[in-house]
């Protein structure tokens, strides 16, 4: 029986070199989910947050060489090699990142975290940089090159994730735009992975049932810029935001920081313009200023366009190449996406599922109304319930809101909308009505020709998860038939 190696940070290069050695091929079969591993392959016994691995070591002993685990086993085989480590989820990254040829590498990656702006600085990132050239792995879909399939998850598990990189290296493509979560940078599912540029955007409160507070949240996205970020890479932050303000001096002489979006920042963002067609702004720093002009809409977009303009240009990328990209139109799904209906009432399908990010939606629709703005939204089921009541403030920054569902998941939704209505300020017009469906017709009915309608929670999701079944729904969809439907009525009162 080979040694249980002790838990220390050294171990996890013991992990890498024992198994196989340095030169030789890892086996093909290394697996985290016990129905996965094959004949001689490697179990990696990872603790989860709803069933630990080390439960399924009993169930693979018949056909593995190795187990890589982190506690005391009640029994060793003397036909497996085990391996104890500090972090097995730590040392899964690792082991895959092996067994794809270290695809980051090849590929240079430029990734974003924070609570809001995410999805859009990814996409942006790959315009800038070109999609012929650069892969996405996003909250909405994961681009390779040669493939375009649905996301599972905003960062992949470390198996999917480094497959999805090789898969990007071998198809000839140089760069990757990528979305990092605060759960994946906890779990280590880019371990090992070493990133040109680092964008982070913002910290607001989301998460906390997972993380516990907001410093353990902080904490975590942090861990992007001291673990991942190469030695020569560029962290590029928004100190508009307190957190990020906090980053950038904790990240002081440990990385290149280059700063957006406060008034002490290296980049300022001035000149301002926005409207229904787009925004305008200069970029404007010592070196001089760039005009950017974007279709992207609200003040907060920005943001989002200096961070992934900063972060292109910090890997060689000219100002004449990003003005160049800007010129074609940029969609995000479910980002700010207008619809018009046959009443003329104007409607916005948008991912808004925070405070922070609801009370920026708002306020980007509001000089944008000549009417009323309506608000339809709900909050989650199963996730962080401390923001259900904030969400009820910010939105009643709105003039009529709908209450309503999202993804109630095992959740009675009632209780949901309970949670969220008790934050929604006295003397805001406001009605309750769960199903989302039913929620988005009354919309459709109430809006007249100058008012606007946020539709804010799921955005590009076309799905609705209900006691742990997802049900075929999408926002976008839902106006559709709607407009369908409020088209025919017209024809029949039409002399």
């Amino acid at each position: 029986m080979d040694l249980v190696k002790p838990a220390c940070g050294e171990v996890m290069k013991e992990v890498l070199l024992s198994l196989r050695g340095p030169d030789i091929p890892l086996p093909e079969n290394i697996a985290t989910d016990s129905r996965k591993v094959g004949k001689g392959g490697v179990f990696i016994a990872v603790p989860g947050s709803r069933a630990d691995g080390h439960d399924f070591i009993p169930d693979v002993e018949d056909r593995v060489s190795a187990v890589v685990h982190s506690r005391e086993l009640e029994r060793y085989l003397p036909r497996i090699s085990y391996y104890r480590v500090g972090d097995p989820a730590l040392a899964a990254a690792l082991l895959f990142r092996r067994k794809y040829g270290a695809p980051d590498e090849r590929v240079k990656l430029l990734g974003v975290t924070g609570t809001n702006g995410k999805t859009t600085t990814a996409f942006l990132m790959r315009r800038l940089l070109g999609e012929s050239r650069c892969g996405l792995l996003s909250t909405v879909t994961f681009c390779t090159g040669k493939r375009t399939l649905p996301a599972t998850h905003t960062t992949p598990d470390s198996e999917t994730f480094f497959r999805l990189l090789g898969e990007m290296a071998a198809n000839g493509l140089g760069f990757c735009a990528l979305e990092l979560s605060s759960h994946a940078l906890a779990q280590h599912r880019a371990a090992g992975a070493r990133f040109a540029a680092a964008v982070f955007t913002n910290l607001t409160g989301d998460h906390l049932d997972y993380h516990g507070d907001m410093e353990h949240y902080y904490q975590a996205k942090k861990l992007f810029f001291t673990e991942l970020l190469a030695p020569g890479g560029t962290a590029v932050i928004n100190t508009g935001d307190p957190y990020g303000a906090r980053l950038a001096g904790e990240l002081a002489g440990l990385r290149r920081v280059v700063t957006f979006g406060s008034p002490d920042a290296a980049w300022k963002i001035e000149d301002l313009h926005g409207s229904r067609s787009g925004l305008a702004f200069c970029l404007v720093s010592g070196a001089g200023s760039l005009p950017v002009t974007s279709n992207l809409v609200g003040a907060y977009n920005a943001d989002n366009l200096a961070g992934a303009i900063l972060a292109v240009m910090a890997c060689g990328v000219s100002r004449e190449e990003i003005s160049l990209a800007l010129r074609r139109p940029v969609s995000v799904p479910g980002r700010m996406q207008f619809f018009t209906a046959p009443s003329g009432a104007g409607f916005v399908v948008d991912f808004a599922h925070t405070d922070d990010a609801l009370a920026n939606v708002i306020a980007a629709l509001r000089p944008l109304t000549a009417g009323r703005l309506f608000c339809v939204f709900g909050a989650g089921g199963n996730r962080d319930k401390t923001k259900r009541p904030r969400m009820g403030r910010a939105a009643a920054a709105a003039d009529h809101l709908l209450v309503t569902s999202d993804n109630p998941r095992s959740e009675d939704p009632g209780k949901i909308i309970a949670d969220i209505v008790a934050g929604i300020p006295a003397g805001t017009v406001f009605e309750t009505v769960p199903d989302r469906r039913t929620a988005i017709e009354r919309a459709c009915f109430l809006a007249g020709p100058k008012d606007m309608v946020l539709i804010a929670g799921k955005g590009h999701e076309n799905y609705q998860e209900i006691e742990g079944v997802k049900f075929p729904f999408s926002d976008a969809e839902e106006l559709a038939r709607c407009f369908r439907e409020m088209e025919r009525k017209n024809e029949k009162t039409c002399p």
